[in-house]
């Protein structure tokens, strides 16, 4: 849950819901502690595989080699 009323948060929510609607997936980027787990939670919850297991890796816990096994 996104908390503010900013206009940048309005916008990020806004941003949440068009990537929701891609077919494709995503690859979100930033700083550890802002919010980056909620904003992929919140694409997952409002796109069409909600019903679907929703699965967060943390890549920088991985070296390049074991961050390709996990995820391919």
């Amino acid at each position: 849950d996104m908390v503010g009323h900013s206009t940048a948060m309005h916008q990020l929510r806004d941003r949440v819901q068009q990537l929701a609607d891609l077919a494709e997936g995503c690859l979100i980027i930033g700083e550890r502690g802002c919010g980056i787990d909620l904003v992929a939670l919140g694409i997952h919850e409002a796109s069409k595989r909600a019903h679907r297991p929703f699965v967060s890796i943390d890549c920088s816990v991985h070296s390049a080699e074991t961050l390709e096994q996990e995820l391919f």
